[in-house]
């Protein structure tokens, strides 16, 4: 079968279709705003050597300030901004930093 959609009118879709799955992000992730979320350290953020990233437990990508961090701890984190793709917020308490627990049968 013939391709008959000119390249124009594929472009245009493809915009018009990117552009409203952001604005359907975006109102997601704003409704997180003021939420506490626990948080699984990754490490630091790759824009900035002040913040750390992490990820949610439904794999939601965080930026917040702070170190000290080591990978695979966990923090809690009020969320104070948003975009599209990621949540950025504050350590509520540093001081509970708590590491992953390991299972007795994982540890044996």
């Amino acid at each position: 079968m013939p391709d008959d959609i000119p390249e124009d009118a594929k472009t245009r879709r493809i915009d018009d279709l990117l552009r409203l799955q952001s604005a359907i992000s975006e109102e997601k992730n704003r409704r997180l705003l003021g939420q506490l979320f626990t948080v699984l350290v990754e490490g630091p953020s790759k824009k900035s050597s002040s913040e750390w990233q992490g990820r949610t437990d439904g794999n939601k990508t965080v930026i917040f300030p702070g170190c000290g961090f080591s990978r695979g701890e966990y923090v809690v984190v009020s969320i104070t901004r948003t975009n599209a793709a990621t949540l950025f917020g504050e350590v509520v308490n540093p001081a509970q930093v708590l590491p992953i627990p390991i299972s007795a049968d994982i540890a044996a």
